[in-house]
């Protein structure tokens, strides 16, 4: 520092020199001018110098007065310190917003200056932010943090924020869908016709799955239900979804109607139980099949819900209980299939009457041989039913178990049955048989052995 004086002086020394925040050494020069070097004390304040009065002589033995005190102000260059908090690994659920961000709790840093820290702050791409507020997205972001002193001198630090994304909440979702079935009768669909925003962690989406793809004209009008699966590693979500098929005409060629074989009228001796043969279908039924009963007389009968097999229970001929009263059963059945297709065919079971009933009881002079079983296998030994002793006008009925008459002879029995049908042999087993021979009526069973 220079000071000057007015005029020559003598007796100027170090010691008039006031100073504050600083040392003064180094008091050199004469006359009016002197140089001293000041070292200053702290670099945070103002130094002040001053001479007071009264401390030097100058002309005409006159003492000095006061300079005016100077003040001159000091270079901070001193950065301050700083030491960021630690790394921060957070997840995009810890504030329970689910909205792919988080706020973080990201601590303060450790700062330090030889004078004074006059501000803290945190930025993130040269961005200042509110650390309690700042939403971090997924992955890592670096947060710089920047401390200033009241010089204007600033140090900094990295602090790493990374945010994972949530991975657990997998979930399906979808929508209902109608398609149209091509050229050829078929349609195929993707899983993300039947997505409806399937997703996991911050919308990303998760690999999907049907249950179906593939629709014909069998799903014409029948709303299908199909399963869509969203899997991502081991978590997987399921949701469902309604499918309509629309056939736009090209399934009309692909319908094939079925029926019901016609079932042969039936004529049975009274007090004897009908069941009737098994229904044969031809053309392309549904499954599953629904039978019904139908006709004047359906009430007599029974129906098997499985097989569509009828039954009545015996009959007595001189009590009818068909709506007609003549012993004529008129019943129908009719099958519908699951696309609501459906057959029907309707015959008669016939009740007839027998004599024995009406007549009283007579003891016959002699009574036929007739056998219960014969071979008709062609080996020429017992292939017929011979009945030996019946007269010229005997007639006589044979049944199946059905009661269906499969022979008959109205002529004395004088060709023994061969145990055929209409030229078919029949299978071993028990028939039925009536024979009439004038007053006299014998019942009873034959088997057929082969």
């Amino acid at each position: 520092v220079n000071i000057t004086f007015d005029g020559e002086v003598t007796g100027f020394e170090l010691g008039d020199i006031q100073v504050t925040h600083a040392t003064v050494n180094n008091l050199t020069g004469s006359g009016s001018t002197y140089t001293a070097t000041l070292a200053p004390t702290s670099l945070c304040n103002s130094i002040t110098i001053e001479v007071p009065a009264n401390v030097v002589t100058g002309a005409n033995n006159l003492p000095n007065l006061a300079a005016t005190q100077v003040s001159m102000g000091t270079v901070d260059t001193i950065d301050p310190t700083i030491a960021g908090p630690a790394d921060v690994v957070a997840n995009t659920s810890d504030n329970g917003t689910d909205d792919c961000t988080t706020t973080v709790a990201l601590g303060s840093p450790i700062t330090d200056d030889n004078c004074f820290v006059a501000t803290v702050v945190a930025q993130v791409n040269g961005t200042q932010i509110d650390p309690d507020t700042y939403a971090f997205g997924i992955g890592a972001t670096t947060v710089t943090w920047i401390v200033s002193d009241d010089a204007g001198n600033t140090a900094s630090c990295e602090q790493t924020v990374t945010v994972e994304e949530r991975l657990d909440n997998l979930v399906a979702m979808a929508k209902d869908l109608t398609v149209q079935l091509d050229a050829s009768g078929q349609v195929t669909i993707t899983p993300g016709q039947v997505d409806d925003g399937s997703n996991y962690g911050c919308n990303k989406a998760p690999n999907l799955s049907l249950d179906r793809d593939t629709f014909t004209c069998d799903d014409v009008d029948t709303p299908v239900t199909v399963t869509l699966t969203a899997t991502h590693g081991n978590n997987s979500d399921m949701a469902t979804a309604t499918v309509t098929v629309e056939a736009a005409g090209n399934c009309e060629s692909a319908t094939v109607a079925f029926t019901i074989e016609a079932i042969e009228d039936v004529t049975l001796p009274e007090n004897t139980v009908y069941t009737s043969v098994i229904p044969v279908l031809s053309g392309n039924a549904k499954s599953p099949l629904t039978w019904t009963l139908g006709g004047i007389d359906a009430g007599a009968f029974s129906i098997n819900d499985s097989t569509g097999v009828v039954t009545m229970i015996a009959r007595d001929f001189e009590a009818p209980a068909d709506a007609n009263t003549d012993n004529v059963y008129e019943v129908s059945i009719t099958a519908t299939d699951s696309e609501r297709n459906s057959s029907e065919t309707s015959w008669t079971v016939t009740v007839e009457n027998d004599p024995v009933d009406e007549m009283p009881s007579q003891v016959p002079s002699s009574f036929p041989m007739i056998p219960t079983a014969f071979t008709p296998n062609g080996d020429g030994a017992n292939d017929t039913w011979i009945i030996d002793d019946l007269s010229e006008d005997a007639s006589v009925r044979i049944y199946d178990r059905h009661g269906t008459i499969i022979f008959s002879s109205d002529d004395g029995y004088i060709r023994p049955w061969d145990g055929t049908s209409r030229g078919s042999s029949l299978p071993a087993g028990s028939y039925l048989y009536a024979i009439q021979d004038g007053p006299n009526t014998y019942k009873g069973t034959v088997t057929i052995l082969l």
